[in-house]
């Protein structure tokens, strides 16, 4: 009994973020209202992009999200994800970082090392000093652009070098519906 109660909790926590619904909404520093993570919207599987050299995407049909993927120099993948949403995220990039930190663990810091306005969003790159390691701080890209009329938000948790980061910025500016 308690291994399946263990493989229960542990399958239904596994995304916790994903499954937040977007119905709370958060007032942030700027006073924009932004909410929790909210569930993707529609299918993206004819969305078209632009990969570069040694990238692969595949469509999860489940999850209604695409997985873009490539190797670091030392050979660890990196992975980037792109889900749809009817509104905004967050409208700007301290909003969008509002709400990462709001759904990392207690303790962890973060700042905005870059970003930069596009004419459909923006792109920012995030240095985290995860909670269970500040010493270890690693760096996440994320883009969120504005797609007809609904907006298209692509997150990469792991970015070993600049110049993976401008190549998920270039995969992520690069998707069309």
């Amino acid at each position: 009994m308690r291994p399946v109660l263990l493989l229960l909790l542990v399958v239904g926590c596994r995304d916790r973020e994903h499954d937040l619904i977007r119905e709370k909404l958060v007032k942030t520093g700027s006073g924009s209202a932004v909410s929790l993570v909210p569930k993707p919207l529609g299918s993206l599987e004819t969305m078209k992009s632009t990969l570069p050299a040694n990238w692969t995407s595949e469509y999860d049909k489940d999850s209604k999200v695409w997985v873009f993927a490539t190797k670091a120099p030392d050979g660890r993948p990196v992975y980037t994800h792109l889900q749809r949403f009817m509104a905004a995220v967050a409208p700007t990039p301290e909003d969008y970082l509002a709400m990462r930190k709001r759904i990392w663990d207690a303790g962890t810091t973060a700042e905005i090392a870059e970003q930069h306005k596009l004419a459909d969003g923006f792109d920012m790159t995030v240095t985290v000093k995860p909670a269970v390691d500040p010493t270890r701080p690693k760096r996440e890209t994320y883009v969120l652009r504005k797609s007809g009329d609904s907006w298209l938000d692509c997150q990469c948790e792991w970015v070993p070098d600049d110049a993976i980061r401008d190549q998920v910025i270039a995969v992520c500016s690069s998707a069309t519906l």
